[in-house]
């Protein structure tokens, strides 16, 4: 119930700030526009969402029909394993190579969107004043070229603590517990303050900091993900930071 409950919030988070949905909203006409962008992409999201776990529910009871899992093939392997079983040839190509097609798009995104918040965030403001067009453009492509190379090396030497979704959902935690909480608290809430956005940052480090002491202490105690603790210990932090906020905002209050 736990992991079911951080799921529900990563995805809250990732369709409210994450970079890829963020940047068209930002690029919209107006407001009425913005909304229709994500009225129309809906239901890509959700085809994102429930085909690979549909998939993997109709994997687990094939598999619990037959006795368990072929030898060799672990339970990160089933789903693949059982598409090409049930797939003919000719369909599980047309799948492998829309697969393939779908993360390209999402790279060439990402690499895209990332570039440009570390032209946006990181470079423009430490100049006196903003480069020309020319520079912008091939700074942004530089920056893509050295990510592209940086993920490259980085799936080929770093060992994932577990598995690779909880790996993403933990680290996406950086991004989107500070820039959820920022963002919806400044727009909708009165009593903002500086010392709650940094709490939020400094919250969403703490989780994916805690994540391998969790992996390691979870599988030494039967426990594979730690998810559980994992969860609680970032829930426990969360409801501390707002009754610290809370007394903050009674107290400013009182005193007018």
């Amino acid at each position: 119930m736990a992991w079911i409950l951080w799921m529900v919030l990563v995805n809250i988070a990732a369709m409210t700030t994450w970079q890829v949905p963020i940047a068209r909203v930002l690029s919209s006409k107006n407001a009425k526009a913005a909304k229709q962008a994500y009225r129309r992409s809906a239901f890509c999201y959700v085809g994102n969402w429930a085909l690979p776990g549909l998939w993997a529910a109709a994997a687990y009871l094939y598999f619990c029909g037959q006795g368990g899992l072929p030898e060799g093939v672990g339970a990160m392997a089933a789903m693949p394993e059982y598409l090409r079983i049930v797939l003919p040839s000719g369909i599980l190509g047309l799948v492998l190579a829309a697969m393939l097609a779908a993360e390209m798009s999402s790279d060439s995104a990402y690499l895209l969107t990332w570039a440009t918040i570390i032209y946006n965030d990181l470079i423009l403001p430490c100049r006196r004043k903003p480069m020309s067009p020319r520079a912008k453009l091939l700074t942004v492509r530089i920056s893509v070229v050295l990510i592209g190379i940086f993920l490259v090396f980085f799936g080929l030497v770093y060992e994932l603590p577990g598995t690779a979704w909880d790996f993403l959902a933990v680290t996406g935690t950086i991004y989107f517990s500070s820039m959820f909480a920022l963002l919806v608290g400044a727009l909708y809430w009165p009593w903002t303050n500086r010392t709650g956005a940094y709490s939020a940052i400094a919250l969403g480090v703490i989780g994916p900091l805690t994540f391998p002491y969790c992996q390691r202490s979870g599988q030494g105690r039967g426990d594979p993900g730690g998810s559980r603790r994992a969860v609680g210990f970032r829930a426990w932090l969360c409801r501390a930071n707002r009754r610290f906020a809370a007394r903050q905002a009674l107290h400013r209050y009182r005193n007018g």
